[in-house]
């Protein structure tokens, strides 16, 4: 996706100043993104997930129809569905009122 001509992928993404700022002096649940990494197209040692992830904060990729959230009212969830023959954890997020109507998410803004 979005790749050059040498094959190299282009999108924006945290860098390392960015991820260690957001785990070190900011008290975040975690970090969303709509393009298809928390790290710059064109990282090789995905310092993002390598800073955001073991420090227990949360990454969403490829988030969509944000425009559509209002500024306020609304919280961020987690499912979680299981992938066969994938590893790691997928899932979606959903947004939308904090009125119990959510089980097996998990809350991921308070």
């Amino acid at each position: 996706m979005n790749a050059d001509a040498e094959g190299t992928h282009h999108w924006p993404g945290f860098g390392a100043e960015a991820a260690r700022f957001l785990t070190e002096q900011r008290d975040i649940v975690g970090v969303g993104v709509d393009t298809l990494s928390l790290d710059v197209g064109t990282s090789v040692n995905f310092v993002a997930h390598q800073t955001l992830l073991p420090a227990g904060k949360y990454g969403i990729e490829l988030m969509a129809n944000l425009a559509s959230v209002p500024p306020a009212g609304s919280h961020a969830y987690r499912r979680r569905h299981e992938a066969p023959g994938r590893n790691g954890r997928a899932g979606r997020c959903c947004i939308g009122p904090d009125n119990g109507a959510n089980p097996g998410s998990t809350l991921l803004s308070g």
